[in-house]
């Protein structure tokens, strides 16, 4: 078969070590000794809604705040901590940023975002769907399926290949011999014509038949274009498994979909950079000079131990984070609400008035076992001028809510913890209308990570005004051709992959479009580093339509 061939680590069972199986990526046959051991995941790598992220696990040598020795968390409210204690979990990492809140270290390079090149598959009428994609050093690969399909089982199949660095600088043509040469070795009778080639892309079919080498593979037909870009090489290929040969017609709309496909550059965050917006589902309300931003939710106790039997299983912590964006010292106070067994009853306890200056952030927590799923957990916030609460400036009455199958999920991913040792503990959002963000919006020059958090921007602003509604973000668009051509000039420049943002400057501007509660909302979406090297997005509404 004309592949790369894939080694990849697949697990097999829970108390088994994972296993290497070799498997197949339509597309040629380049350069297969250099995937090594790309992560094999057939899903999207995405967490589930709202299921959001897996925290760092305590145990010697973590890298997580831990509390002085001594001091102790209590299982109630008043476990109360501020954020700019040492806490002895990963939330900091997940929560709002800013303030006295944790936050990552500054990447490596000195800049918050980076740019990447890979190729935008033009896909035919039918539904397809991202079934695998992995990445390692300077190889990734992404593979699309058709509905009801999987990597492991297809019969059609879209595989985009970016390779950067040493191989990332091979010439088309030359990457064509060895496709050829790699191919031959396996397949003798295997079958491949140039139909078109330039110095910077080669364009070809081939047909592979009763292959023999390290991968057992299909008879299969399929189309190929290998590009050169500015930051390395790509390779976008069409494989079909169900016909040795296509229709005309058919054959010919594949070398069209093929060849329009583009270059596309997108702009990311390093992995290492300061961030200075939510990290996960953010609420907001408005109060006298500013708002108060709100994250909610539950995640695995780190502090208590799990215990064999019932509910004891799976020891819990509900937590609340407030951040005051208003340019006001305020007061705070929160009181919970948990439900109980019994429909007409619920545990009740309040928090102290807690003193919150501008800029600053609390998080306070309740340590429970076991989660109650399928039922509201009420909120009431209570924020004023001063500590005796004289004068109220917002009352805010809500709650959290917790689906039975995100509690499944959760269990199962505690399960793992423990039986593991450590690994992640996982976390589920409060806020039921903000699910997994999207990782495909249409329009925008950001990668998937990035396009989730602007989300996470955009949801909080839209909650101010229709805080219930689900957010479904539509489309982005350009707002500035030459901001985004900066972007590319400066890649194109050294023609390395993830080449920084020249420092101090807007990084990118767009226009996104959010509906809530029947009415679209259109904001500016800046990005852009600020002087101390932190990413930064700001979003600004300009207009709504019903």
């Amino acid at each position: 078969m004309l592949t790369f061939e894939l080694c990849l680590v697949h697990k097999t069972d829970k108390a088994k070590p994972a296993e290497r199986r070799a498997r197949k990526a339509t597309g040629p046959r380049f350069l297969r000794e250099a995937m090594e051991d790309l992560p094999k995941d057939p899903k999207t790598p995405m967490p589930k809604p709202p299921l959001l992220a897996v925290c760092s696990a305590v145990g010697p040598g973590n890298n997580v705040p831990r509390i002085p020795q001594g001091q102790k968390i209590s299982a109630a409210i008043s476990s109360r901590i501020r954020l700019s204690a040492k806490i002895p979990i990963c939330f900091a990492a997940l929560f709002l940023t800013g303030g006295t809140s944790g936050a990552t270290a500054e990447s490596d390079s000195g800049h918050a975002f980076t740019t990447t090149e890979t190729v935008q598959p033009i896909f035919d009428d039918r539904v397809w769907k991202l079934g695998h994609t992995a990445a390692q050093g300077d190889q990734t690969v992404w593979e699309y399926v058709l509905s009801g399909e999987t990597v492991e089982n297809w019969t059609e199949l879209i595989t985009v290949q970016s390779f950067t660095g040493s191989l990332g600088s091979t010439a088309p043509v030359e990457a064509l011999r060895r496709v050829r040469d790699l191919t031959l070795h396996d397949c003798p009778d295997a079958m491949w014509s140039v139909i078109r080639e330039s110095e910077t892309e080669v364009l070809f079919e081939w047909r592979e038949e009763g292959c023999q080498g390290p991968v057992d593979s299909d008879d299969q037909y399929g189309i190929s274009r290998i590009i050169k870009g500015s930051l390395g090489l790509h390779i976008v290929s069409y494989g079909n498994k169900r016909q040795p040969h296509l229709p005309e017609t058919e054959r010919s709309e594949w070398i069209d979909r093929l060849s329009q496909a583009e270059l596309i550059v997108r702009v990311g965050v390093a992995d290492n950079a300061k961030r200075s917006y939510p990290l996960m589902p953010t609420r907001a309300f408005v109060i006298d000079g500013g708002s108060v931003a709100i994250q909610a939710g539950v995640s695995g106790d780190p502090v208590r131990p799990s215990l064999p039997f019932g509910k004891m299983k799976y020891p819990a912590r509900y937590f609340v984070k407030l951040f005051n964006e208003a340019d006001r010292t305020v007061w705070a106070q929160i009181h919970w609400y948990f439900p109980h067994k019994r429909k007409d009853k619920v545990k009740q306890k309040s928090g102290p008035v807690e003193e919150l200056d501008a800029g600053e952030s609390i998080f306070m927590s309740w340590s429970k076992f076991g989660i109650v799923a399928d039922k509201d957990h009420p909120l009431k916030i209570i924020i004023s001028t001063d500590k005796k609460q004289k004068n109220i400036l917002h009352t805010e009455e809500t709650h959290m809510y917790f689906a039975a199958a995100d509690v499944d999920v959760f269990k199962e991913r505690f399960d793992d913890f423990v039986s593991q040792g450590g690994g992640g503990l996982p976390l589920i959002n409060g806020w039921q209308e903000m699910p997994n963000p999207k990782r495909d919006i249409p329009g925008t020059a950001t990668d998937a990570n990035l396009q989730g958090d602007i989300q996470y921007s955009l949801w909080k602003e839209e909650s101010k005004q229709y805080r219930d509604c689900n957010h479904d973000t539509l489309r982005a668009e350009s707002a500035d051709e030459k901001v985004s051509t900066v972007v590319v000039s400066s890649m194109s420049e050294t023609g390395e992959r993830n080449e920084p943002v020249p420092k101090s400057q807007t990084v990118l501007r767009e226009f996104w479009w959010v509906r809530s509660c029947d009415v679209t909302s259109k904001y500016e979406v800046l990005l852009a580093e600020s002087s101390d090297g932190a990413a930064e997005i700001t979003v600004t509404k300009i207009g709504e339509t019903n």
